[in-house]
């Protein structure tokens, strides 16, 4: 198990849903989402899809199997493009400053792709955070809001918007200004390995880290993630556990455990927690996501269309999850940087 991509979920072994390529202008006729018995089916409301020449439409929604008991959703019924930026692929690894506004940074290193480090939205405001040379762009409906360099470490890929604020590991930067107005400081009572998701709680930001520690099984090691929040000195504290995964070494299932006990066997141990909404779900993802309820029951699923890597600039997804349910998914692909909202 790969302990930077970690505590997964994908759905059970009879997932049978495939993305099949067909031409962006041919959306696929609605379809019905399979429904659970005893799970309330994530709500279907969906808007109209935007599509884009990198990625392939997907199918019909699956049928229901005795494994498959919950909602399973079409990318192109329920995901809304928001943000489509323009890659500029610079050898200098600087934007141009006569560039355009809508440019996003991206860059070649170590024999890696990257495209920018995070981003962070509140659903109205989109702050994205280029690599390298550390400036952050924040877009709304209407275009480019704010175009400020600041001078900051990117430091990890992820970070959270609550109010005219902007958070990430290491600093508090204002939404309106740019200005990084606090450092951040982790608390010496724990010692996390690394930031893998955000979220919120109130007004208090939050976030979900990995901790640092060697498991005691080798052959089938326990990973612990615990929830840390901000107190009043802008210091990191442990507020709880989020999760434990229990890797197999004989398959690729891993076992994960609800601070409640709830168990959930994931197919997939790449999947990481996205975050937890107001009403206590769970939201796991990589390649799919997942909105899994307290009890452990998948409530539905929505697959991210297959995209090759010869489609993506960086191979993987950056995530936000509003209170509300809402997932944000961005993707570095090669004639786009891309942000869909997705209802589950």
């Amino acid at each position: 198990m790969k302990k930077n991509v970690l505590a997964a979920i994908i759905a059970a072994a009879a997932m049978a849903s495939a993305f099949a390529g067909c031409n962006p202008d041919d959306k696929p006729a609605p379809t019905e989402a399979a429904t659970t018995e005893n799970v309330e089916a994530a709500a279907t409301e969906t808007t109209e899809p935007v599509t884009t020449e990198s990625i392939e439409n997907t199918e019909n929604a699956v049928e229901p199997t005795e494994k498959t008991k919950y909602a399973v959703l079409d990318f192109n019924e329920c995901a809304e493009e928001v943000l489509r930026l323009t890659p500029c692929k610079d050898e200098s690894e600087k934007l141009p400053e006569e560039g355009a506004d809508d440019m996003v940074l991206y860059i070649q290193a170590d024999g890696t792709q990257f495209g920018p480090a995070w981003f962070a939205t509140d659903g109205e405001r989109f702050a994205i955070c280029n690599r390298m040379c550390t400036v952050l762009k924040v877009y709304n409906s209407d275009g480019l809001a704010l175009n400020k360099e600041i001078g900051y470490a990117c430091g990890d890929d992820w970070a959270c918007m609550n109010g005219d604020y902007i958070y990430t590991s290491a600093a508090k930067i204002n939404a309106n200004t740019g200005e990084v107005e606090d450092d951040l400081i982790e608390s010496d009572k724990i010692s996390w390995f690394e930031v893998r998701t955000w979220g919120e709680q109130g007004s208090n930001p939050r976030f979900c880290v990995e901790l640092e520690s060697e498991p005691d099984d080798t052959e089938n090691p326990v990973y612990n993630f615990r929830f840390v929040e901000l107190d009043e000195n802008n210091c990191w504290q442990d507020v709880g556990e989020a999760y434990s995964v229990k890797a197999d070494a004989d398959s690729s299932e891993s076992v994960v455990t609800l601070p409640n006990g709830a168990e959930l066997t994931l197919s997939d141990s790449d999947a990481y927690l996205i975050g937890v909404d107001s009403d206590g779900n769970y939201y796991f993802g990589y390649h799919s996501i997942f909105k899994v309820d307290t009890n452990g029951n998948i409530v539905s699923q929505v697959d991210i269309p297959n995209i090759i890597y010869e489609d993506l600039w960086e191979p993987h997804y950056h995530y936000n999850l509003l209170p509300d349910g809402t997932v944000y998914v961005a993707a570095a692909m090669n004639d786009a940087y891309v942000i869909w909202k997705i209802n589950m």
